[in-house]
């Protein structure tokens, strides 16, 4: 028999202790990123030459890229408990979004994103050089929906937002997710297309 007011104890203190960590790394990025670190703009001489009135922004995080995890599901004293893995990786990603992007107000309309995530290089392969591709796991489409869910209420207002997205897998020496945001504009008189 489980005593009730030990169970409710245990709980009360395990929720203290999450709060007390998130706290901790919030203050942590809050010292460690400061304004002065942020990236700056992309040079003028951009891939992109086929938006040249766009507005753009550039966003880096460091270290590797890391994927969508699916949701977790535990049973706890009989009961199904279902719980995000994630949890504090994404309030890592998210502080460190919300520092880069500043006061800025959230991209609303069409935008279009430019991902690269950028893997550190294996020991054991002899060969590859920064810039060649990355073609084993994690997939491109879960590493894109992690940065599209870091960036909800962070960079836009919702994630659907993002008409068009373009994602690259390579090696580096230095492990980050670089993404550069355009804001797009609904021009009626450029639609050449149809189905």
């Amino acid at each position: 028999m489980v005593n009730p007011m030990g169970f409710l104890l245990t709980c009360l203190l395990l929720e203290w202790y999450t709060w007390i960590r998130i706290d901790r790394s919030e203050r942590f990025l809050r010292r460690r990123y400061t304004m002065a670190d942020n990236p700056k703009e992309p040079p003028k001489d951009d891939s992109r030459q086929d938006m040249p009135r766009a507005k753009r922004y550039r966003y880096v995080l460091k270290g590797d890229p890391i994927p969508l995890a699916r949701c977790r599901v535990s049973r706890y004293t009989g009961h199904l408990r279902v719980f995000d893995p994630q949890k504090e990786l994404k309030l890592v990603s998210q502080l460190t979004l919300k520092n880069q992007h500043g006061n800025r107000p959230l991209f609303k309309g069409p935008v279009h994103v430019d991902a690269n995530f950028y893997f550190h290089i294996p020991k054991t392969h002899k060969k590859t050089r920064p810039g060649f591709y990355h073609v084993v796991r994690p997939d491109v489409d879960n590493l894109a929906k992690m940065l599209l869910d870091v960036g909800w209420h962070i960079l836009f207002a919702d994630d659907c937002v993002v008409s068009e997205l373009f994602c690259r897998k390579l090696y580096d020496d230095e492990p980050r997710t670089e993404f550069i945001i355009y804001q797009l504009e609904n021009n009626e008189k450029e639609k050449d297309w149809e189905f």
